[in-house]
């Protein structure tokens, strides 16, 4: 089998274990659970106790991103200068940042 036949067959796999599940999202959520999950590593860089508990942190992340993406919808709607399509990344910034603060003074 040639390389070239092997990375068809590996997209095809990829995009049947990955390609149904994200369909379901918009791409706004999607972008946004990508953002906060580099916010969330970034919190477990700064903050973070074991490696064991970073999945944790990157998955809350990405939750806490998507429910508030449409947050940032309603308090800038016409855009500002941190927005990529309906993105506000400041708002999913912050709002990642401080779910993850006020879980981690909770000690979850």
């Amino acid at each position: 089998m040639t390389a070239r036949a092997r990375a068809g067959r590996l997209a095809v796999i990829v995009n049947a274990l990955l390609g149904l599940p994200l369909a379901a999202f918009a791409p706004a959520t999607v972008l946004a659970a990508l953002i906060g999950m580099a916010n969330g590593a970034l919190f477990f860089l700064a903050c973070g106790r074991s490696a064991m508990r970073l999945p944790l942190y990157l998955v809350g992340a990405a939750t806490v991103a998507a429910l508030v993406q449409p947050i940032g919808l309603l308090l800038a709607p016409s855009g500002g200068p941190a927005v990529i399509g309906e993105v506000s990344l400041a708002v999913v910034s912050l709002g990642v940042w401080a779910a993850l603060s006020v879980a981690r003074l909770l000690g979850l």
